[in-house]
């Protein structure tokens, strides 16, 4: 290896990643001229045998390399142009993320630097919302909430991890630093729950705090997680802040098929009756948009859709029953691998697998560009380095 080659994997490729989590939370074309130039660096560095030698035995990384290859042959049996197939299927590239990030990173200290660089920024997005709640920033409401760099599905989802993230650090400090991490951790609460109207973020959000109660007190903890859930609920039934929420608003909108929470159940629905039709096989990578067009063609007053905003629906009506097994141990490759590893890097892969496997029940996430290459990047991050054999 040459010494610039040996610069780029000690120094370069490492920073390559803290960009990357930094530039999750700010929007597409930034991330996308980072994985770039990370993409060039990497190859570049050499030393191909030494990162595969890395990670040959990672389950996470064989979990994904298995379901990009059922992705990539169900275009095979997909009966629409190549045209149509190929936009689809490229949304999938992310899945390759996860082997190079995780032959990057190599040492704890270097996980700890890239989760550090995501909790920055998602910080300076916190402040800058904040800023708009309080009039400092000016802000044009498109019914969203207050966010920043994302939408809201987004905005709500990284910040509720990066809340959660929060609330282990409370936990785990004393002091000082405590309190601050407290403070920051209910203003990312009232951020996700209040100011932001994103209630996939919101769901996820709830589940991590019985997360974190869970992981803190095992078995113990199911006394005061009935207590929780009990005080949740009277808050949702008595608080008038509560009961004004978009994720209060669900159990009406569902009585409504125009509504947001309508629509999803008709596109569920319609999913269901396309997999009935191909459960096996499916229609095929980047077949959904006009299988499903087709299914609703006999009611004009459906609106069709390109994806069924459930990414396990969306693998099962592409790639069959295969590639929603595939997809289940993609999840579960990272939760299993979890357990055998010290308590920290244990409750942020349980904590980063369980918002993507709750998130994935209302949107299509994987196929999602920003949430896809959130989970792709973040998950790498956490499973590299890591001496499988001896976990």
């Amino acid at each position: 290896m040459t010494a610039y080659q040996n610069q780029i994997n000690q120094a370069v490729l490492p920073f390559m990643v803290y960009a990357l989590t930094f530039s999750l939370f700010l929007g597409t074309a930034v991330f996308t001229v980072v994985i770039a130039l990370t993409i060039l660096m990497w190859l570049l560095s050499g030393e191909y045998a030494t990162k595969y030698s890395t990670i040959k035995d990672n389950p996470v990384v064989i979990a994904a390399l298995l379901l990009f290859l059922a992705i990539t042959l169900g275009l095979f049996w997909s009966h629409v142009p190549w045209s149509e197939k190929l936009p689809m299927y490229m949304k999938y590239h992310k899945l390759l993320y996860i082997p190079m990030i995780a032959s990057i990173i190599q040492t704890p200290v270097q996980r700890r630097h890239a989760v550090n660089a995501f909790l920055i920024v998602s910080l300076i997005i916190l402040f800058m919302s904040y800023g708009k709640f309080l009039g400092l920033i000016p802000f044009h409401d498109e019914g969203m909430g207050y966010i920043v760099t994302r939408n809201r599905i987004a905005h709500n989802i990284f910040m509720a991890f990066a809340a959660f993230l929060m609330i282990h650090r409370t936990i785990q400090k004393r002091g000082s630093y405590q309190w601050v991490w407290g403070v920051l951790s209910l203003l990312a609460i009232f951020n996700v729950m209040m100011m932001v109207n994103g209630r996939t973020g919101q769901v996820i959000l709830v589940a991590f705090i019985a997360l974190t109660i869970w992981q803190y007190l095992g078995f113990k903890s199911i006394k005061y997680l009935v207590v929780v859930g009990i005080l949740g609920l009277l808050a949702f039934k008595t608080v008038p802040m509560f009961e004004q929420s978009r994720l209060a608003a669900v159990s009406t909108e569902l009585k409504d098929r125009n509504s947001s929470s309508g629509l999803r159940m008709g596109f569920y629905q319609n999913s269901i009756q396309i997999i009935k039709k191909h459960p096996l096989f499916g229609v095929g990578t980047g077949g959904f948009p006009a299988a499903y067009q087709a299914q609703v063609a006999s009611d004009p007053g459906l609106k069709v859709t390109r994806n069924p905003h459930n990414q396990y629906l969306l693998m099962w009506a592409e790639i069959g029953l295969v590639g929603l097994i595939l997809f289940l141990y993609f999840l579960g490759s990272a939760w299993r691998l979890s357990m055998r590893l010290p308590f920290d890097d244990r409750c942020m892969i349980q904590g980063l697998v369980l918002l993507f496997s709750m998130g994935s029940l209302f949107n299509s996430l994987l196929l999602d560009a920003g949430e896809g290459r959130f989970y792709c990047t973040l998950v790498a991050i956490l499973v590299g380095g890591l001496n499988i054999k001896k976990a």
